[in-house]
C-alpha cells in the first residue's frame, strides 16, 4: 500500500477538464505486462473525448520504444518522464482515471494488489481495470471505479465509455474519502494492534 506524505494528505480530487477525460497508467516498461493492450484499448474510445498518458520507467528500453512507435497511430496517447517515488501521487492527481489491464496469466497476477492500484487511490483518481479479483473487491467495497466484463481492451474501453463526468467525480471523491483508510500507515497500525493482541501485551 502507498504511504501518505504531507503533500499527499493535502491532495484533493481535481475537477474534470472540459477538453478530455485524462487516463493514466504508470509503472515499468516491462514486456510481460503487455502494456500495448492499453494502447489497443484507445481505438475503442472517442479520440476527441479521451487521452491516455503513460508514465513509465524505461526498464526495457527496446520495449519502451516499441510502445512509443505503436502509439503513433493515435493522436491521443502521450508519454511523460517518470517522477521520483515521492512525487508519483502528486503527478497522478492531475489526471482523472487510473487504468490497468493485468491478465491472470499466473497465480500472482490473478490475485494481484499492485502498488499502482493504491497509488491511484492516493492520487484521488477514479479507477478502471479488468476484473482482477482482489482489485475488484476493493473497488466494490469503496465504490472507487469500474471494471470490465473480461480482460480484453475492448471490454475495458466499453466500461470507461459508459462513465459520465458526474460518475467519474463520484469515484474521485471516494478515493479522497478513503485514501487514509487504504494507506500503508493505517494498515500498519492495524497490524501492530493484532501483533500486540497476540503477544498479550
Amino acid at each position: 500500500m502507498e504511504t501518505i506524505n504531507n503533500n499527499q494528505a493535502a491532495l484533493k480530487q481535481n475537477k474534470i477538464k472540459f477538453d478530455k477525460i485524462r487516463l493514466i497508467h504508470h509503472g515499468g516498461a516491462i514486456k510481460t505486462r503487455k502494456l500495448e493492450l492499453m494502447i489497443e484499448m484507445m481505438k475503442f474510445l472517442t479520440p476527441d473525448k479521451y487521452e491516455l498518458t503513460f508514465m513509465l520507467v524505461k526498464s526495457d528500453l527496446d520495449y519502451y520504444n516499441y510502445l512509443i512507435q505503436i502509439s503513433k497511430r493515435y493522436g491521443n496517447i502521450k508519454f511523460i518522464e517518470p517522477v521520483c517515488f515521492s512525487e508519483i501521487t502528486n503527478t497522478l492527481n492531475n489526471y482523472d482515471i487510473g487504468i490497468y489491464i493485468l491478465r491472470p496469466e499466473s497465480y500472482n497476477d490473478k490475485y494481484a494488489l499492485p502498488n499502482k492500484f493504491f497509488e491511484f487511490i492516493q492520487g484521488r483518481l477514479a479507477i478502471a481495470i479488468c476484473p482482477s479479483i482482489e482489485m475488484v473487491r476493493i473497488i466494490d467495497r469503496y465504490n472507487l471505479g469500474v471494471y470490465s466484463k473480461d480482460f480484453t481492451p475492448k471490454s475495458l474501453a466499453e466500461a470507461i465509455a459508459q462513465l459520465t463526468n458526474e460518475k467519474i467525480m463520484e469515484y474521485k471523491e471516494n478515493s479522497e474519502k478513503y485514501a487514509k483508510e487504504l494507506s500503508a500507515e493505517e494498515n500498519m497500525n492495524k497490524i501492530r494492534e493484532i501483533i500486540t493482541e497476540l503477544a498479550g501485551e
